[in-house]
């Protein structure tokens, strides 16, 4: 950078010093056209120098500003953000995992969970303290999730005996939260051989700083039960 403004710096010069030696040394009637000339050239080599110093300094502000933004996105995850999907352990039907979705190009930073078990929470009847609550809370501190393929495994649920599990999640990150939903239900896919199936519901919404709030539904399943309204009851 610094070399390109001493080049600026120099064809002004030369151009100052053109148009100072034009004026000076041709001032007499029959050398006006050779000093109008030498004015013109000179001064065009001061625009010229000015134009191109004016050009690399905005370039070098770009570059600045992209690489603010870059370290700015390292640190804070920029737009990143992470989800819970929920899927089948092959080796038991009846249990399965809850994992952690990335979503982007950075790593999400100080990641928090905070788990809500419905079914239990409106089970217990006239809660005293948050003790009461206690079965049906969690917090799962997770740190760092990066941006990999790597999706950390951070609770398992055992559906045995059960035909239905809500849950809420609030996922707290450095740049943000998001809020999420997540249903699972039993049913039947053939009733004269008592079978049946796990079906999975999902809704997440996506608040970041600075940017616009995302809302979508995430790996619902056509067979899951909706109210008339073709609505999902969370």
């Amino acid at each position: 950078m610094r070399d390109f403004l001493n080049v600026s710096a120099l064809l002004v010069l030369i151009g100052a010093a053109t148009t100072a030696w034009a004026t000076f040394w041709f001032r007499t009637p029959r050398k006006k056209r050779i000093r109008e000339a030498l004015v013109f050239i000179g001064t065009a080599i001061s625009i010229a120098g000015a134009f191109w110093a004016s050009s690399q300094k905005a370039a070098h502000e770009r570059e600045v500003t992209e690489l603010t933004n870059t370290v700015l996105a390292n640190v804070t995850g920029a737009d990143s953000y992470c989800y819970v999907k929920a899927g089948g352990i092959d080796i038991n039907p009846q249990r399965w995992e809850l994992s952690m979705w990335h979503v982007g190009n950075h790593a999400c930073y100080d990641v928090v969970v905070n788990v809500k078990d419905v079914d239990a929470y409106k089970a217990v009847q006239a809660p005293k303290s948050l003790v009461d609550l206690q079965p049906a809370l969690a917090l799962v501190p997770l740190g760092t999730v990066p941006a990999t393929d790597i999706k950390p495994i951070f609770r398992e649920i055992n559906l045995e005996g059960r035909t239905e599990r809500r849950f809420s999640f609030l996922i707290s990150l450095r740049n943000g939260w998001v809020e999420q939903k997540l249903a699972l239900r039993k049913v039947p896919v053939d009733v004269t051989k008592g079978q049946a199936k796990w079906t999975k519901a999902s809704h997440v919404t996506v608040h970041l700083t600075g940017k616009p709030v995302k809302d979508f539904d995430d790996d619902t399943d056509p067979l899951f039960p909706r109210l008339p309204s073709g609505e999902i009851q969370w």
